[in-house]
C-alpha cells in the first residue's frame, strides 16, 4: 500500500465478492494418510479489491485482500483494509457488489455514506433469466435488448413496471419471474447507472471477480484438489502477497516467525 498523503482529492473504489473452494473436513486426532480420507467440505472465501483513483481516473494504488472464515470476520477484515488504504482521507467512496444481502450489510455498516452500485452485469444476468421465461422466445430477445439499454440509462423503475406487466400476461412460471422482479425492486436504488457514468464511477465489479478466479479459482479448484485449512490459508496469503507486490516482505516475515518459534 502506498502513502495516503496525497495533494489532491482522490476516489476510493471498493469491490467485494466471494467464491467457494474445497477443503478437507478435519477431525481432531486423525492424522497422516487417514486424514486425507476425510470428506470434502466447501468453504467460502470472500475477497475485497480496493482502488485509489486520482485525477482523470488514473490509478494511484490497488490492493486485493481475501479471507476464509465467517462473514462477520470478513466484515472486520474489509473495514480494516479500507482504513489502511486511507478510506477516511478519500474524497468519496464507491462500493460495488452483486445482489447478495451480506454485501450491502458490509456497505451500510462499514462504508456509510459511500455510493452503493449493483454490478451492472449481474443485473443483466437477471434480465436474461427473466426473458427466458417468456412464452415467445423472440419476444424475450427483443425485450432483453430494450431493457438492457434502459437499465444502462438508469430507467430501472420503468423496467420493473414493464416486467410486472409481462409477468401477468406472457409468462407461465410467474413465481420464478417474481424472484427476478424482487431482485430489481430490492436493488433499484443501486442502479442509477446514468448518474454513475456521468460521475466517472465504474458500474461493474470485474476487478474483484477476476481476482476470485486468479487468486482462488486457478490455484484451489483444480481437478481433484482439496486442501487442509492451514495449507489453504498459507498458499492464499502467498498468492495475495505476490499480487500486491509484497512477496519478498511476506516471506521475510514468515522467516522471522519461524525463528521466533524455534
Amino acid at each position: 500500500m502506498k502513502s495516503n498523503r496525497l495533494l489532491f482529492p482522490w476516489l476510493m473504489i471498493v469491490e467485494v465478492d466471494g467464491t467457494m473452494s474445497p477443503q478437507i473436513h478435519e477431525e481432531e486426532g486423525i492424522t497422516g494418510r487417514e486424514s486425507l480420507k476425510q470428506p470434502t467440505e466447501y468453504k467460502e472465501c470472500n475477497l475485497i479489491s480496493i482502488q485509489k483513483l486520482g485525477e482523470q481516473g488514473s490509478e494511484l494504488d490497488r490492493w486485493t485482500g481475501a479471507h476464509y472464515g465467517p462473514r462477520s470476520s470478513f466484515e472486520r477484515y474489509a473495514s480494516q483494509t479500507a482504513l489502511k488504504m486511507g478510506q477516511l482521507q478519500a474524497e468519496h467512496v464507491v462500493f460495488l457488489g452483486d445482489g447478495a444481502k451480506h454485501n450491502w450489510e458490509i456497505q451500510q455498516t462499514h462504508f456509510s455514506g459511500s455510493t452503493a452500485v449493483l454490478d451492472y452485469y449481474h443485473a443483466l444476468e437477471h434480465v436474461g433469466h427473466f426473458c427466458d421465461l417468456l412464452k415467445a422466445s423472440q419476444r424475450g430477445k427483443q425485450l432483453y435488448r430494450k431493457w438492457e439499454r434502459m437499465i444502462y440509462q438508469g430507467q430501472i423503475l420503468q423496467v420493473i413496471q414493464d416486467m410486472r406487466s409481462e409477468r401477468n400476461e406472457h409468462i407461465l412460471d410467474r413465481d420464478e419471474a417474481q424472484k427476478h422482479i424482487n431482485y430489481f425492486d430490492n436493488n433499484k436504488n443501486r442502479m442509477n447507472y446514468d448518474e454513475y457514468r456521468e460521475a466517472g464511477y465504474p458500474i461493474g465489479s470485474g476487478i474483484v471477480e477476476g481476482q476470485c478466479k486468479l487468486v482462488v479459482g486457478k490455484r484451489f479448484k483444480g481437478s481433484g484438489m482439496r486442501w487442509k485449512r492451514a495449507d489453504n490459508k498459507a498458499v492464499l496469503d502467498a498468492r495475495l502477497a505476490s499480487l500486491n507486490g509484497i512477496l519478498r516482505d511476506h516471506f521475510a516475515s514468515q522467516r522471522r516467525k519461524c525463528k521466533l518459534a524455534s
